[in-house]
């Protein structure tokens, strides 16, 4: 099966290397992959020079907004704006162009942290009728902690089903074409964004029907630059929260599945994985855990993208 991955991205030139970089060498052993990268013509220094590396290796390059038949409006408010509209439309732009059996849309704030994990996901898909879509990153451990799971093992990996997780697919997930285009893409109307949208079109047409699949080992993280637990967010030309290159392109080391515990009733925790790449610190609070991503942000602090 061919699998396309789709990055979507804005203004966030460092998050986007780390995302594009781990994942290319992360599925390298994969026979047939696609790569897209849809841009919404972003002015941060050096994108423009970075995307065009990617499409001389081979990268399908868009600039969302050529490919749009309105101008984006941009308020100036972080609390009154939401590109979660213009993100819908760049899903969109995304399964319009790939052509893989598999899709994979990425919102580019995270990193692969595994290598070779691509074929396990193919075969869930391939053994099993019953997936909708399987997801990427590592969860928080009192998040873990509190579901319970379903285990499958596929050719040695194993994959659960949380007991009671909703469908959705929003990004960060490997899916099926097939059902993306059955349930009409993505949409961001009348005050409910995409992710809430989406699932409610998906649990519609497939309730009872098909699960949502989490990796015991997931190959990806969440990159987070800030010490409260969150990453740098665009709006408009301003950029809040914490954000800075990671070393090498990277902002966490990879991990060698083979030295990790076994006999876990519970999938690897986003703390169990995550090491730092180079000098800087997790966000971990006292208890030991990952902070919550999503924590405020200092709205009185930001940048200007110019």
């Amino acid at each position: 099966m061919k699998v396309s991955f789709g990055i979507i991205n804005y203004n966030r030139l460092f998050y986007l290397k780390s995302c594009a970089e781990s994942l290319m060498e992360s599925v390298k052993n994969y026979p047939d992959v696609e790569f897209i990268c849809i841009d919404d013509n972003s002015v941060e220094p050096g994108t423009k020079e970075y995307l065009e590396t990617l499409k001389k290796r081979g990268w399908i390059i868009i600039n969302q907004q050529e490919n749009r038949n309105y101008k984006k409006q941009i308020k100036t408010s972080y609390d009154n704006i939401t590109h979660l509209g213009p993100f819908a439309e760049a899903l969109n732009i995304f399964n319009n162009t790939a052509t893989g059996d598999l899709i994979a849309p990425l919102q580019g704030d995270m990193q692969f942290i595994r290598k070779n994990w691509l074929q396990s996901y193919v075969d869930l898909f391939n053994q099993r009728d019953d997936v909708f879509s399987i997801i990427f990153d590592a969860q928080r451990k009192v998040r873990l902690e509190n579901r319970h799971y379903e285990k499958f093992i596929i050719n040695d990996s194993i994959f659960a089903i949380e007991n009671g997780r909703k469908i959705g697919g929003a990004g960060d997930v490997l899916i099926k074409k097939e059902w993306i285009d059955m349930i009409g893409g993505w949409q961001s109307e009348d005050g409910q964004n995409e992710e809430d949208q989406f699932t409610a079109m998906a649990t519609k047409a497939f309730h009872g029907k098909k699960n949502v699949f989490v990796p015991w080992v997931p190959p990806a993280i969440v990159i987070a630059t800030d010490k409260r637990g969150t990453n740098a967010r665009v709006r408009g030309n301003k950029r809040y929260g914490d954000y800075w290159e990671a070393q090498n392109d990277l902002y966490y080391k990879w991990i060698d599945i083979a030295n990790l515990k076994k006999n876990k009733i519970h999938p690897y925790s986003i703390e169990e994985l995550a090491v730092a790449n180079g000098n800087w610190e997790l966000p971990i609070d006292k208890e030991g855990n990952w902070k919550k991503l999503g924590s405020s942000i200092d709205l009185d602090s930001y940048e200007i993208i110019e």
